[in-house]
């Protein structure tokens, strides 16, 4: 039996070891039950052998997963939603991490790669992990080494292509090193995709990494932090930050996600602010044009996330949308696939609109607040011209805007304005006509402007700094499968 096979099956054991500590499958119940689960997800029977032994039929259940590709996931996703993120799940979960990849990377084939790139210094390696990983890898500290870079992506499922992020990683480096050592990396990369059978899929990486081996996007692109806030308590006192992050949207939306963090709404504008600095130092050499989108659910919406300050309290403190254009998402839209084909259909008119003219006509623009929240759904729906929507009233709770908000997310309004006091003020209401239908920058950028214009003059009431502004695009969602880590933002 080959060494390859023999950490295979250790990593059988230790996952097994990782299994019978959970509570739901201490006893037969629960395993049968698991295992039926499994079945589902996959679509398709799921045989195993049953016994009385919690041992025996665990392995059981281990060895039925190995045969198939996807069962391990659905092994995951099914214990997950039993047990939550327990300790006890993080075990498992790194236990099946540790087989795949002793699986795939028999021990004599990783021994090989590190003697090879044994004492390399890659500058860009931090770059070129987040460039080969996303959306689906994590960022690893400053102090991370190659050996914890290489670890990293080999736990990651393969590209679309089939080939093992481990590989494309390689290729990627390749061109970053001296060229005798990056023949023995392609020596090494060959090798394993002649066992694995994927030399076309490696030739066509390697050829495209030839011809463009710089990471990262042309300069005034547009990069993403996103920020979602929820409460996490009964009284709502303290909530969860959980964000996402993406430098490079060229080849489609797949955001990074980062850690969570639980605390009150004074810890977690600290959080934004070293969030933002973050980004802030480590994409400035890119110089991207940054957004940043906080995801809210509806009682939340009307936070004025757009005051909170970009950097630590003992600074001078300079509100975050007047450095940035700062929207508002809808948490509940989000999460609702029911409403995605309107949204899709309205956003899809008002991105026409605003790429051919700057500006929305007068009448795609609903102003809220001469009829019933009840009849709103019918004007909404009676013309698919309509793209935005003024709220009457903020969206507090029980009140009319509030009312206004949950219609137009329901019917698939992706730009909506309000004021976070006084709707009805007429500057307010100029300033709201002078941003949708007077020609200028970018309708995001105009805001900013805005809002920076209106601090400009301390101890002045401008509508600009109470102004809230939804935009929503359907194209960018991000939606948390489980809890991340609480109190690490990675």
């Amino acid at each position: 039996m080959s060494g390859g096979r023999n950490l295979g099956r250790s990593g059988a054991l230790s996952l097994v070891s990782a299994l019978l500590p959970v509570p739901f499958l201490h006893d037969a119940s629960g395993r049968v039950t698991l295992t039926r689960i499994i079945g589902e997800l996959l679509g398709e029977p799921f045989a195993v052998v049953e016994s009385p032994l919690p041992f025996q039929h665990v392995w059981n259940i281990v060895e039925a997963c190995q045969r198939h590709p996807d069962a391990f996931d659905a092994l995951l996703y099914a214990l997950e939603k039993a047990e939550g993120n327990t300790r006890q799940m993080q075990e498992v979960r790194h236990a099946v991490d540790a087989l795949r990849t002793a699986e795939l990377w028999p021990e004599r084939e990783r021994e090989r790669l590190l003697m090879l790139l044994s004492g390399v210094a890659i500058p860009e390696i931090a770059d070129v992990y987040v460039h080969v990983t996303r959306p689906s890898g994590h960022r690893l500290p400053p102090t991370a080494t190659l050996v914890d870079y290489l670890n990293a992506v080999g736990l990651l499922n393969s590209e679309a292509s089939g080939l093992p992020r481990l590989l494309s990683f390689i290729e990627h480096l390749a061109p970053r090193v001296p060229p005798a050592l990056r023949a023995e990396m392609h020596r090494w990369a060959d090798d394993q995709t002649e066992r694995l059978g994927l030399t076309d899929e490696l030739a066509e990486m390697r050829a495209r990494c030839a011809r463009s081996p710089e990471v990262g996007p042309e300069p005034q692109s547009t990069a993403y932090l996103i920020v979602q806030i929820i409460p996490d308590s009964p009284s709502g006192r303290r909530c969860r930050l959980t964000h996402w992050r993406q430098l490079d949207a060229a080849e489609g939306w797949q955001p990074l996600r980062g850690g969570d963090v639980i605390g009150d709404l004074d810890e977690l504008k600290r959080a934004v602010a070293e969030l933002i600095g973050e980004v802030e130092e480590e994409w400035a050499r890119f110089e991207p044009e940054v957004r940043i989108e906080f995801v809210l659910p509806d009682e939340l919406l009307n936070l004025d996330v757009d005051r909170w300050p970009w950097e630590p309290p003992d600074k001078i403190p300079q509100p975050i949308g007047t450095r940035f254009p700062v929207a508002v998402r809808s948490q509940e839209r989000m999460s609702e696939t029911r409403y995605r084909r309107h949204w899709r259909q309205r956003w899809r008119r008002l991105s026409g609109c605003l790429d051919d003219a700057g500006v929305l006509p007068e009448e795609a623009v609903h102003w809220s607040g001469d009829r019933p929240p009840e009849a709103l759904g019918g004007v909404l729906m009676s013309d698919l011209g309509l793209l935005s929507m003024v709220l009457s009233a903020p969206p507090l709770s029980g009140s009319a805007g509030l009312d206004e908000l949950t219609v137009g997310v329901r019917d698939g309004i992706p730009l909506m304005l309000w004021h976070r006091d006084d709707c009805t003020d007429p500057e307010f209401r100029a300033l709201v006509k002078q941003l949708l239908h007077c020609h200028g920058a970018e309708l995001l950028e105009r805001v900013r402007l805005a809002r920076a214009r209106a601090d400009a003059e301390p101890g002045v009431a401008r509508p600009a700094s109470d102004l809230t502004l939804l935009w929503d695009d359907p194209n960018r969602v991000v939606v948390p499968t489980r809890p991340g880590t609480e109190g690490v933002r990675p």
